[in-house]
């Protein structure tokens, strides 16, 4: 394993915080197949997929070239909206315990239903994954074994989000109540919170709003058939206006920025996460996306000056701290 091989430095002491890390899930698959003795896919097949009869569920690996019977396949929408560009497999494809199961709503429905259940685990073994860590000074974090929780007024809801290249997750429990949402999308840009706010209210009977129009994909046809100073303009005058149609979230003019330094148009991406940083000015995440786009245009001054912004408003920033390291010693 590549841990093993190159020993990176710990970023801290167990128990010191906590930290979402996708790394440490594929460490957790390696250990299952150490004390197991099988394959990670051998294993869950054995005791989850096979039990519970989810014969739309796999753990797939690029490696084998599995052949999956009406797979769905990833896709984004181009800048400026006309056409559907694939955002499908990567390289990194075949990692597992982080991702790269592949299933339906209705194999992911018979999972949940298990949980309610002694079929996979102990209801004991089960409270301890709901249960939020608890650091060494006393803190918690809203975090348990794979489950982000929340316990308002008593009512327990666990849920997690996933994604990878085109294809995005949201699975919601709410435990108390036993309901569940799960929302399986192929599309880079579809708007899963939303959609879970809206079935949330409909199920109990609540008025509910569709999703807002993406600013980002609006910004995209602006920007492609005029300009960034038209798409900027747009931008303040249907917040101005419209706010109640769009979503002008934080990640919108994220995506939007990262989809133009994918197409190397840079100058163009830099005066979107500017205006991100100016209309967001405490996200550490924006200052970190300008520092990158700084880095990609190669002016590495106004990069660092802002991933130090950046750690300024979030010390814990790793991404920060390692581009700093590497831009202070010339290695980036």
């Amino acid at each position: 394993m590549m841990l093993a091989k190159h020993h990176p430095p710990i970023l801290f002491k167990p128990g010191e915080k906590w930290e979402y890390s996708n790394t440490g899930y594929t460490l957790l698959f390696s250990i299952v197949e150490k004390a197991s003795g099988e394959s990670f896919e051998q294993f869950l097949q054995t005791n989850i997929f096979a039990p519970l009869q989810m014969t739309r569920t796999l753990v797939y690996s690029k490696l084998q070239d599995q052949k999956i019977d009406r797979r769905a396949y990833g896709f984004q929408m181009s800048l400026d909206g006309s056409e559907f560009i694939p955002n499908d497999l990567i390289y990194l494809d075949g990692i597992a315990g982080d991702g790269g199961i592949y299933s339906t709503t209705e194999d992911l429905f018979k999972w949940d239903q298990a949980l309610y259940s002694e079929k996979l685990v102990k209801p004991s073994t089960l409270q301890e994954a709901f249960t939020p860590v608890k650091l060494d000074d006393g803190s918690t974090y809203h975090y348990g074994f794979g489950w982000s929780i929340d316990n308002t007024n008593g009512r327990l809801t666990v849920q997690h989000t996933g994604g990878w290249a085109g294809f995005g997750t949201l699975m919601v429990r709410e435990v108390s109540e036993k309901i569940t949402i799960i929302l399986l999308t192929n599309n880079t840009n579809s708007p899963r919170r939303d959609i879970r706010v809206a079935i949330d209210n409909i199920l109990r009977d609540r008025p509910y709003a569709l999703p807002k129009i993406s600013i980002a994909q609006t910004l995209g046809k602006t920007l492609v058939q005029q300009n960034v100073g038209a798409a900027i303009k747009q931008y303040h005058e249907l917040k101005a206006m419209q706010a109640e149609r769009y979503n002008f979230d934080e990640d919108e003019l994220n995506t939007l920025g990262y989809q133009l330094l994918e197409l190397k148009r840079n100058k163009e991406a830099l005066a979107v996460f500017k205006l991100n940083t100016e209309i967001f000015p405490q996200s550490a995440n924006a200052y970190d996306s300008l520092g990158e786009a700084y880095l990609a245009n190669n002016e590495k001054d106004l990069a660092i000056s802002n991933y130090k912004k950046s750690l300024e408003l979030n010390p814990q920033n790793n991404n920060a701290v390692e581009k700093l390291k590497k831009l202070n010693s010339g290695t980036e």
